[in-house]
């Protein structure tokens, strides 16, 4: 097989601002296979083959696609404290606000606007948004931030859903905490 030229450009526009690209992605609050996955999936050699050749590391994760700069600085680790701090927040509100976890991975629940606005202003989470340089309200930097990187979606009532990239994450947490 050999890569699709307009599929590698939409995966490459993607990844180089800094977005990951997930297994399914959501249309009008449906879940559909990604073809920007799937392409990335079966020609996987190729494609770490050129971007070690620009200088990333195209990282597969359980269901995701991302690049990293290869070498040991990473310019964006900033944005990845970000993404992390706003994942921990998401979790912890979910949990202290009596919810089950599938609130963050169900198409039919979600994290609403109205659940972040009671979290502005709570010391706990001004604390964790200060200490990575977060400023705006939790809804705004959950957009900005995590939706806007594919980590999370608005479903079609308007809640942030984990993406199989935020999933994964919370996957990975869970199993340390296990070990």
């Amino acid at each position: 097989m050999m890569i699709n030229v307009s599929l590698s450009r939409r995966i490459y526009g993607e990844l180089n601002n800094g977005r990951v690209i997930n297994r399914s992605l959501y249309d009008e609050g449906r879940e559909k296979d990604s073809p920007l996955y799937h392409e990335l999936l079966h020609q996987k050699d190729a494609y770490t083959e050129m971007y070690d050749a620009m200088g990333y590391e195209l990282v597969h994760g359980e269901g995701y696609f991302f690049i990293r700069e290869s070498d040991s600085h990473d310019p964006h680790r900033d944005a990845t404290v970000k993404v992390v701090a706003l994942l921990t927040i998401l979790g912890q509100a979910t949990m202290q606000q009596g919810f089950q976890f599938s609130l963050l991975t169900g198409e039919g629940a979600g994290f609403s606007q109205e659940m972040a606005a009671e979290l502005d202003g709570k010391e706990e989470y001004e604390d964790i948004k200060a200490a990575v340089g977060l400023k705006g309200k939790v809804w705004q930097e959950i957009k900005n931030i995590l939706i806007e990187r594919r980590i999370v979606y608005l479903n079609s009532s308007g809640r942030a859903v984990l993406t199989d990239c935020g999933k994964s994450f919370f996957q990975q947490l869970f199993e340390n905490d296990l070990s």
